[in-house]
């Protein structure tokens, strides 16, 4: 099965709480950098999501899809966001009198963004679709 890499991961950096940089515990800060630059205390090199295509003409089902390779720490970090906001509780100060307690679960999603493509990454998006849909389903009449 083919697969090309759509966009070029750039660099981020995350930060955690120092004490000093205004962040609470519990809290993170994502900031984009280059390749270079220095680290700040309490701050990491994170890879951002990477766009692919993967294609296959091969066997009975032609298949085409796009993935997204997403950093694991990115997702612990959402899985515990989503988690803390499906636990949160009404305050008693917010229940009328004689009123059960009651814990609100909210559905959530969370979007995985790569960084903004340029021109020629989309471009190279588009004419990598069109290969892998000509491979897989023919040209277009």
């Amino acid at each position: 099965m083919p697969k090309e890499q759509i966009n070029t991961p750039a660099r981020r950096t995350i930060s955690y709480p120092t004490g000093r940089n205004g962040l609470e515990p519990g809290q993170w800060g994502s900031c984009f950098t280059r390749d270079g630059e220095p680290l700040g205390e309490g701050e990491h090199w994170e890879n951002t999501p990477v766009l692919y295509l993967h294609w296959n003409n091969l066997g009975m089902e032609p298949s085409l899809q796009f993935s997204l390779e997403v950093d694991a720490d990115e997702v612990l970090r959402a899985a515990d966001q989503i988690r803390a906001s499906r636990l949160e509780e009404i305050p008693d100060t917010e229940l009328p009198e004689g009123a059960v307690r009651a814990i609100v679960t909210y559905a959530q999603t969370v979007t995985f963004d790569t960084v903004v493509i340029s021109r020629p990454e989309a471009q190279k998006l588009i004419a990598t679709t069109r290969r892998a849909r000509n491979a897989v389903f023919g040209g277009d009449e």
